[in-house]
């Protein structure tokens, strides 16, 4: 199947690119030789299982930035403030009333990726953990100074999308619970819960960390300077 072009979208002025993803299949979930401490391992999940996603999909090629919040909700709740850094203090809810607001401005269904996406994403093909040095594409505690940093100023990864580890966490769609052991196809989580998955790293993550299969969840209107999002949407 032939990727989607680049879908370049302009707000207020501002304008982002979604990328596409092309559909594929993935081992979700980490392993052992990820687990950097014994005593947190319930930050990876050990029901490593294969996920067939199978239908292409756009992500941002960024997290959603400062001057995009700004252009469309008038407002910019970030602690670490930049217009060309990632938005931060804003809670699931907010996110879900941010993609509100920019489907009724420009008339798609942006949303939040769903858990597996974005790991797919993350992994771009690449089942092997930390096969690059988290330096060269992420900010992270190591190098982020205790701040987050203009998004696209490290390597982007093999779908062109930057950021996906490191600067910040990036809230998900689902509600957090325990992988499934068998093989799913498309997954969207749980139907119900009590907290909201987040995935990535942050400026302020230790490099071992620093890990396509690290988990993080929280209640839905947890805000932090060290979590953002990035926008999905489905093929249009």
């Amino acid at each position: 199947m032939q990727a989607n072009p680049t879908l370049e979208v302009n707000v207020e002025g501002k304008l982002f690119r979604m990328n596409p993803v092309p559909s594929g299949s993935f081992e979700m979930g980490g392993i052992e030789s990820e687990e950097p401490h014994r005593n947190r391992k319930q930050r990876y999940d050990r029901h490593r299982h294969t996920v067939h996603l199978t239908q292409d999909f756009y992500l941002g090629e960024t997290v959603v930035t400062q001057e995009l919040w700004e252009a469309v909700m008038g407002s910019n709740p970030s602690h670490f403030r930049g217009p060309k850094r990632p938005v931060e203090m804003v809670s699931w809810d907010d996110t879900s009333l941010f993609i509100q607001k920019l489907n009724q401005q420009t008339g798609l269904p942006f949303r939040l990726p769903t858990e597996a996406e974005w790991e797919y994403a993350c992994k771009a093909g690449d089942n092997t953990p930390n096969s690059k040095q988290p330096g060269s594409i992420a900010w992270y505690a190591d190098n982020s100074e205790g701040r987050t940093h203009e998004v696209m100023t490290k390597e982007p990864n093999m779908f062109g999308l930057w950021d996906l580890l490191g600067n910040v966490y990036q809230w998900c769609q689902d509600y957090y619970d325990s992988y499934p052991s068998s093989e799913q196809v498309d997954p969207i989580g749980p139907v119900t819960g009590q907290q909201r998955v987040y995935r990535g790293a942050s400026w302020a993550t230790q490099g071992l960390w620093v890990n396509a299969s690290f988990r993080m969840k929280n209640k839905p209107d947890y805000r932090s300077n060290t979590i953002g999002f990035r926008l999905a949407l489905s093929r249009i």
